[in-house]
C-alpha cells in the first residue's frame, strides 16, 4: 500500500514537472516568436536602416584620411642645421651625392 502511494506520488510529481517544462518551452517559443515579429516590423519600417546609418556616421566621423598628410617637423631649427651640416660633411667625406634636405625630410 505504501509502495502504491509512493508510485502515485512520484508519477504525479513527474507529470507536474513535465507540464512545467512544456509550459516553459511554450513560453520561450512565444517570446522568440514575439521578438521575431518585432524585428520584422522594425526592418519593414526602416528603423534598423536609420539606426545603422547613424551608427556608421558616428563610427566613421572624424576618421577621414587626408590625401596629403601634414608634414610635422620634430626638430628645432638648431637641430635641423646640425643635421644638415653633418650630412654635408659625411657626403663630402664619402664622396656621395645626397641632399641634406632629403635626410632631414626623412
Amino acid at each position: 500500500m505504501k509502495l502504491g502511494c509512493l508510485v502515485l506520488v512520484v508519477m504525479g510529481v513527474q507529470g507536474g514537472v513535465e507540464e512545467t517544462l512544456d509550459a516553459n518551452r511554450e513560453h520561450a517559443h512565444k517570446q522568440d516568436q514575439i521578438q521575431e515579429e518585432i524585428l520584422q516590423a522594425m526592418k519593414e519600417s526602416g528603423v534598423l536602416g536609420e539606426m545603422k546609418d547613424k551608427l556608421d556616421d558616428l563610427l566613421y566621423e572624424g576618421n577621414d584620411i587626408e590625401n596629403e598628410p601634414k608634414q610635422m617637423n620634430y626638430l628645432t631649427k638648431q637641430e635641423e642645421k646640425m643635421l644638415e651640416n653633418f650630412v654635408d660633411e659625411y657626403t663630402k667625406e664619402k664622396n656621395i651625392k645626397v641632399s641634406a634636405n632629403t635626410v632631414v625630410d626623412i
